[in-house]
C-alpha cells in the first residue's frame, strides 16, 4: 500500500486469506495513515509511525511503527454467560491521543472486581481521558 490514505474516510478491514506454503502480509509503504479511517482486522504498520482514525473490534495491530489512535470503539457485553471484550491489541506503542468512552451493555450489572480489558499494548502513552459510562 503506497501513496497518501490520509483523506480517506470508510472502514478498511483487513483479513488474510492462505493459499499455499506461505503467509499473507500487507505491506504498508507510507507514513500518512488512515487519521480518518475506521479500521478492523489485522494490520501491520510495516516499521511506520501512523494515525488511525478508530480501531473497531478487536483490531490487531502489528510492526515496529508507533500507532496513534484517536477513538477505540470496542464492545463490552455482559450476558448470563459471562463479561465479553473485544479489546485491541498493539504489538508495537499504542498512543491515545483523544479521549475513550467505555459502554457497558448487557442483562445484568457488573460486580465489584469484575475487570474488562480494553487494549493489549507492548508499550502504552496516553494524553486522554478514559470515560465509562
Amino acid at each position: 500500500m503506497t501513496g497518501d490514505w490520509s483523506k480517506f474516510k470508510g472502514t478498511l478491514k483487513f483479513q488474510y486469506t492462505k493459499t499455499g506454503s506461505y503467509d499473507p502480509a500487507l505491506q504498508w509503504n507510507n507514513s500518512y495513515g488512515l487519521p480518518n479511517a475506521t479500521l478492523t482486522g489485522v494490520f501491520n504498520n510495516n516499521g511506520k509511525d501512523m494515525t488511525i482514525g478508530t480501531l473497531s473490534d478487536g483490531a490487531t495491530l502489528s510492526g515496529s511503527g508507533r500507532y496513534t489512535v484517536k477513538h477505540i470503539a470496542g464492545k463490552i457485553t455482559k450476558s448470563r454467560s459471562g463479561l465479553k471484550s473485544s479489546y485491541v491489541e498493539v504489538q508495537s506503542t499504542l498512543i491515545l491521543s483523544e479521549d475513550v468512552t467505555v459502554t457497558f451493555t448487557g442483562t445484568t450489572q457488573l460486580k465489584a472486581g469484575e475487570t474488562v480489558q480494553l487494549w493489549k499494548a507492548n508499550s502504552f502513552q496516553a494524553t486522554s481521558n478514559i470515560v465509562v459510562t
